[in-house]
């Protein structure tokens, strides 16, 4: 069985071009400043993920590659799950249900308002009201991934971009 560690991160700061279908809205300029600070921080966290399972929207799907290169992944250990575009908590869940035992780590990468839920409910309390724009919650879940509830998760910590510059 062994520990398990998921990583829950909402998308960086997209942005909103005229006339571009919420699905295919890219990130915004800042969210390349998000970018940095953030890659800077989960490099010199413990349990990089093995492995990023993406909503496939657009801005999404960036943040993910994000993270990849944070961690040190190839782009191949990016998976885009259809399921995660816009999902609820319990999605996510069932996504984390579905990953192989082989993986120790892992990151859903995905949207507000199911990934503060996803947090509070992992969380076993309401640890956040606003999950912000590529705001990062490392769990660890003394479980097996496929038998993973939600009172098997334990918060180690969250962070965003913006504290992280603030405790500069």
């Amino acid at each position: 069985m062994g520990t398990k560690t998921l990583w829950v991160v909402r998308h960086a700061k997209s942005a909103w071009p005229p006339g571009v279908e919420d699905f295919e809205r890219p990130l915004a300029q800042r969210a390349h400043r998000q970018a940095r600070v953030a890659s800077e921080w989960l490099a010199s966290e413990p349990a990089p993920a093995q492995r990023v399972l993406t909503s496939p929207a657009r801005r999404a799907a960036e943040t993910a590659h994000c993270l990849c290169r944070a961690f040190g992944l190839a782009a191949q250990d990016v998976e885009d799950r259809d399921e995660l575009y816009l999902a609820s908590a319990a999605a996510m869940l069932n996504v984390a249900r579905s990953l192989p035992e082989g993986i120790f780590s892992a990151a859903i990468v995905g949207h507000n308002p199911g990934i503060t839920q996803f947090v509070n409910l992992a969380a076993g309390r309401p640890a956040l009201a606003n999950v912000p724009t590529f705001g990062m919650a490392r769990f660890t879940a003394a479980s097996d991934w496929r038998s993973v509830t939600w009172e098997s998760f334990r918060l180690e910590r969250w962070t965003s971009p913006k504290r992280l510059e603030e405790a500069r």
